[in-house]
């Protein structure tokens, strides 16, 4: 009997141990995991396009370091991205500015090509040149018979109408 109690005695303290162990052992891989999980959820998250996401530094081991070397990677990845739709962006207004100054350019030869009184003809175009490329005066000059001197023809501008009044002209070569 006494045999029986101190082995019945013997299995509860070795159960009751192990129990204790298990609940230890869990609760430290808990502890160990809870970093890598948190990593993992910023990282989820940043692959979705939450760039703005950081990765928790919950200590100052191996899995910190990692933590700290991801976010120092997504700043970097922000960096370029926010330099990236910059450039996209200049270069989206150089392609709107062209297309616009290639338009006008078909505007002026489609001018050119409807009207055949050079007096009708130049007026319009300075006009189009004018409002189509942004420019306050445009002036039109055309080579005299003797190629002498450049005569001004057209203007969009007050001052160039005050010019075309007068009969401006310019000296080939000065």
């Amino acid at each position: 009997r006494p045999y029986q109690s101190l082995q019945l005695l013997s299995v509860l303290l070795i159960g009751g141990g192990m129990l204790v162990l298990v609940l230890l052992v869990w609760a430290t891989l808990r502890r160990a995991v809870q970093p890598i999980n948190s990593l993992t959820q910023t990282v989820q998250a940043i692959t979705t396009g939450e760039l703005d996401q950081v990765a928790p530094v919950e200590s100052e081991d191996e899995i910190g370091t990692l933590a700290v070397a991801f976010n120092d990677m997504t700043g970097q990845v922000r960096n370029l991205v926010g330099d990236l739709e910059q450039r996209v962006s200049e270069r989206t207004e150089a392609l709107v500015y062209r297309t616009s100054q290639l338009q006008a350019a078909a505007e002026v030869g489609h001018a050119a090509a409807s009207i055949r009184n050079l007096d009708e003809l130049l007026p319009i175009v300075a006009r189009l040149i004018s409002e189509r490329f942004g420019f306050y005066h445009v002036g039109i000059f055309l080579l005299d018979e003797k190629r002498e001197y450049a005569l001004f023809r057209a203007s969009n501008s007050p001052g160039g109408q005050r010019m075309l009044a007068r009969g401006h002209k310019l000296r080939v070569g000065q």
